[in-house]
């Protein structure tokens, strides 16, 4: 149980660098664009360069189940299949039957719908809900 345990998130996190395989061709700037020479457009820019510029702006429409939970290693994974992923760094609470159990962290690594999460607090079990505070 365990050797398989550690396959599943050994696969989640190495999956992302598979994508340089794929024979997909980086990202280009539209010739019109107003950014600097190596810099790509951001997906949201508030007014005025105001602090935290270029971060993506979490969406309330992130919500998740949790597929996977290591207690000992403390992190789950995520899936938002049926939502965006949400960027790195952004708190999120865990409910189960609508009462919060606990409290995550997203990290960057990420495979298509999955994202791992650092348990910050609580009982987290697979299935458990996951939602913006």
């Amino acid at each position: 149980m365990k050797t398989q345990l550690f396959a599943a998130v050994l696969c989640v996190c190495l999956l992302p660098g598979c994508k340089m395989f794929k024979g997909g061709e980086a990202e280009t700037v539209p010739a019109n664009s107003n950014t600097g020479a190596g810099e790509l457009p951001h997906p949201i820019s508030p007014p005025g360069g105001q602090p935290g510029a270029g971060k993506t702006a979490p969406t309330k429409a992130s919500r998740g189940k949790v597929a996977h939970v290591d207690a000992a290693l403390g992190f789950v994974v995520i899936d938002f299949t049926f939502s965006a992923l949400p960027p790195a760094g952004l708190r999120f609470g865990v409910f189960r039957n609508g009462l919060r159990v606990g409290e995550i962290t997203t990290t960057k690594m990420v495979d298509e719908a999955f994202q791992v999460a650092d348990i910050n607090k609580g009982d987290i079990r697979m299935g458990d809900d996951v939602r913006l505070d």
